[in-house]
């Protein structure tokens, strides 16, 4: 297929304009290779950006129209997609594809607030909780067992030295608001930890099964071992594993979502599994377990540094910022926690940079003082 017709197949996708079949085939095409999942994540991404500059003015004339011209032009975010909507559009999208000064928050001057950082708190099998950060230490469990914190924020176990006397001693890993971590399970298996998670896992699996218990969200890659299947517990849902990589998110304690990126897992409630495919997401509510396909790298975008919203509302955006930044929101309108935004953003920037981009694309205003956000 030439690249034309990928460009143009891509934006009708994401415009939401293909059919079900039609939307089946772009999926299909962007897991074949790591490739084709690049370039649908930098395409996306300059089509956020796009909208941005319509919802906000900074761009003029009508969507339809736009888009119409840019088909026309038989190419959209190629290699030559900046001088392309530039030459099209005028100069009103280069602020937002290529700026990289600090947009103009001076109202919010006297209120710093920082994104997250890498520190948790492990508490081990005695009670005992040791404060984590960036540091490295080395710890010893009752068992023998070695845990080794890196430099770089990663807690592992190795169990070459451990005693064996049949006890399953457990760790509990806690990740604050305002926090994320890394860790290594005892077989290899590496999970990454988001803002408000905890994480309760044994010291050494058993024989038969390795099973962790999940408060938050996390995702996991899944050193395969078929003769000890891997099993999530995230309140009533059990998330069974077959050597993968996904994510499971249980923050509300109404909906548990697990997201598979690749590989095999099955989520449960009771005698009942559900297996996933990779790209499809089941979530788990009061009605069951309902499964469908979605964007996965928006899914975990949070485990390589961004925020990736595409048509969200402001309240859940909200939720997340508050966890990473450990901050606190009021509305002082209860209808604006419905405007839904899209965007992909860095998670270590200055959240006033965030506000300032919301502000530009809605009538939404924020006023911020200290850690405490309002929404007007």
């Amino acid at each position: 297929m030439a690249q034309q017709e990928i460009d143009r197949w891509l934006w009708d996708y994401l415009s939401g304009e293909l059919s079900e079949q039609e939307r089946r085939e772009v999926e299909e095409w962007i897991r074949e290779e790591d490739q084709h999942r690049e370039y649908f994540r930098q395409f996306r991404n300059n089509f956020l950006k796009m909208q941005w500059g319509m919802h906000a003015g900074l761009v003029q004339g009508q969507w339809k129209e736009i888009k119409a011209r840019l088909h026309r032009r038989q190419w959209l975010f190629g290699a030559r997609c900046a001088a392309a909507v530039i030459l099209i559009l005028g100069g009103g999208l280069l602020f937002y594809l290529h700026s990289s000064s600090e947009p103009p928050t001076s109202r919010w001057a006297d209120n710093q607030v920082a994104p997250g950082k890498s520190q948790a708190r492990l508490v081990l099998s005695t009670g005992k909780a040791i404060m984590l950060d960036t540091a490295c230490c080395q710890l010893k469990e009752a068992d023998g067992t070695a845990i080794r914190v890196a430099s770089a924020g990663l807690v592992s176990y190795k169990t070459a030295e451990a005693e064996q006397n049949g006890q399953t001693l457990y760790n509990t890993i806690q990740i604050p608001r305002g926090g994320e971590y890394c860790m290594q399970l005892e077989d290899g298996t590496k999970v990454w930890l988001n803002a408000a998670t905890e994480l309760r896992y044994p010291v050494a699996f058993e024989k038969d099964r390795r099973m962790v218990y999940l408060k938050g969200e996390a995702y996991f890659e899944v050193e395969k071992e078929t003769h000890r299947p891997f099993i999530v517990c995230a309140g009533p849902v059990e998330v069974k594993v077959y050597g993968t990589c996904f994510n499971v998110n249980n923050y509300a304690a109404d909906c548990i979502e697990a997201v598979l990126v690749s590989g095999s897992i099955g989520m449960n409630e009771g005698a009942e599994e559900i297996r996933l495919q990779p790209g499809q997401k089941a979530s788990w509510a009061a009605k069951g377990i309902q499964v469908e396909q979605v964007d996965v790298a928006a899914c975990i975008a949070w485990k390589d540094g961004n925020f990736v919203f595409e048509n969200e509302p402001l309240e859940k955006i909200m939720e997340k910022l508050a966890r990473w930044y450990d901050i606190e929101v009021f509305y002082s309108r209860q209808e604006v926690k419905k405007v839904c935004l899209s965007g992909d953003m860095k998670r270590y920037q200055d959240i006033r940079s965030l506000l300032y981009y919301f502000e530009q694309i809605s009538d939404i205003r924020f006023a911020l003082n200290g850690k405490t956000i309002v929404v007007k």
